[in-house]
């Protein structure tokens, strides 16, 4: 099977998608007070659950995942802070090992971005990190969008992982407008 038919596979496999928002808090302004913005991060998580039937000898191999919660509930939050790190717990519900493979799309508010980056927020620049290890870390950063990640490998049938995912909220932004990203995770046999 080919990553392109795999693609295709994909597409027409049914999502569930669940949303969160934040307020952002500018610190200063032009008379030294804060002001509360409504500057919702929405969170977009597609877990995408794969069911294929691929030939393993004269076995079929069931290539599956599921997940314990499909939001992360950030709350509200300031500018230039790591957010709360929030979890799921996905599992290998295929009959096969599994890898469980990541990927985040740009966060955008259909008419302004931000940048991601693997060393520093900034203006309009957010980091974005996950674990599996704990909600203290380690971490390992998300140097790009649109670009697969592996989570974990050999992942045994019926086992699972806790994954934790944060962000560290840009310095400044130039639109308070709702900005959403797309973090979709999928299983592949191992």
């Amino acid at each position: 099977m080919t990553r392109q038919n795999l693609s295709k596979i994909l597409a027409q496999v049914g999502r569930a998608t669940e949303s969160v928002s934040f307020w952002v808090i500018e610190p200063g302004g032009a008379r030294g007070m804060d002001r509360l913005f409504k500057a919702p991060l929405m969170i977009h998580i597609f877990f995408v659950m794969v069911g294929l039937l691929l030939p393993v000898s004269s076995v079929s191999a069931q290539i599956s995942l599921s997940i314990s919660d499909s939001t992360f509930a950030f709350g509200t939050n300031v500018l230039n802070a790591w957010l709360t790190p929030q979890s799921s717990v996905i599992t290998n519900d295929g009959n096969v090992a599994e890898d469980f493979i990541g990927k985040i799309s740009q966060f955008t508010d259909a008419s302004n971005t931000w940048v991601i980056s693997s060393s520093a927020n900034g203006a309009d620049t957010v980091r974005a990190q996950w674990s599996i290890t704990s909600e203290d870390g380690p971490w390992t950063d998300i140097s790009d969008y649109d670009t697969d990640f592996t989570i974990v490998t050999n992942v045994a049938v019926n086992d699972s992982v806790t994954f934790w995912f944060r962000i560290e909220t840009p310095t400044s932004v130039s639109s308070y407008d709702e900005h959403s990203s797309t973090l979709t995770v999928t299983a592949q046999e191992y």
